[in-house]
């Protein structure tokens, strides 16, 4: 038997889902900044240290407009700013512990939130939820050449200075 997948439907499906959870959880967990700084601290969660261009380029954010908003951040105390040895041109941004707690904070609401919804689901269910989300982990671990480790290290990291 030849079984052919729709490649078109399970992306849908998949679009979908990623919508229904935004609808469900993210929705109504607040952000606590404005959205273009909740994601610069993000990505320093994830690099710890990046220069303002690649904030630039991984965000979709002209340099004129971050400026500011690394401005706001820094003022707030959740990032520094620095110049690097090896070029004094560049500027170097760096998250801070306060940074750090900040996005630390907010996936623990997330996950609070996920594991308040998990209680209400039967030992089956549970059981066929786990092993469909590894499954899913592991596919699009091969499918984005192993970001496995974006995945599953948010909350191991300890708050730096």
């Amino acid at each position: 038997m030849v079984i052919i997948l729709d490649k078109m439907k399970i992306s849908r499906n998949l679009i979908d889902l990623i919508f229904l959870l935004r609808h469900k959880v993210f929705r109504h967990i607040p952000l606590p900044l404005p959205l273009n700084q909740f994601c610069i601290l993000a990505l320093l969660v994830h690099d710890d240290k990046l220069i303002l261009s690649q904030i630039s380029t991984e965000l979709s954010i002209v340099k004129q407009q971050l400026s500011p908003l690394i401005a706001h951040l820094e003022a707030e105390g959740f990032v520094k700013r620095s110049a690097p040895d090896c070029d004094k041109r560049c500027v170097l941004v760096s998250i801070t512990r306060r940074g750090r707690k900040c996005i630390d904070d907010f996936h623990r609401n997330v996950l609070t939130s996920f594991e308040e919804k998990l209680s209400e689901l039967d030992e089956n269910d549970l059981l066929t939820f786990s092993q469909s989300v590894k499954t899913m982990s592991d596919i699009c671990s091969k499918m984005f050449n192993d970001g496995r480790e974006f995945l599953n290290n948010d909350m191991q990291k300890e708050p730096k200075t």
